[in-house]
């Protein structure tokens, strides 16, 4: 199986970072005395979800994503199997970072929900069991 995200193969997703980065201007330098767009990202791929099954593409398509984000000069925050805390902290430090960004991204591969018309993240080592334990 390959691996994609949303039935995309990921290298396309990759191509498709370049292109619009590239079309924001991110990947030609600034001209002489402009200061370059300030670009944030939130990277997160969760894989290790233990009785739930591991995925193994999420962790390795976030590495790549925060890889070809880093060449575009992203400031990249990245996660990979967080548990509830880590993602928690690592949404507050993007928020803040996203504020005085021009550009701010977020990918997210691993499990999701959606219930009720709301969509959320399934962290690494979630119970669930009733819909008020869904946490993000």
């Amino acid at each position: 199986m390959r691996a994609s995200v949303r039935g995309a193969p990921i290298w396309l997703v990759t191509v498709a970072l370049f292109a619009l980065a590239g079309a924001a201007g991110a990947v030609d330098p600034p001209a002489s005395g402009m200061e370059a767009p300030r670009r944030v990202a939130l990277v997160i791929g969760n894989g290790e979800y233990g009785d739930l099954g591991a995925l193994p593409n999420p962790p390795n398509d976030a590495a790549d994503v925060a890889k070809a984000l880093e060449a575009l000069r992203f400031e990249v925050i990245s996660v990979v199997d967080g548990d509830i805390d880590r993602l928690h902290a690592a949404l507050r430090k993007f928020g803040r970072s996203a504020v005085n960004a021009q550009i701010a991204l977020f990918y997210y591969a691993g499990h999701g929900i959606a219930l009720n018309g709301e969509n959320y993240l399934i962290p690494v080592g979630a119970n669930i069991e009733i819909e008020p334990d869904l946490p993000l």
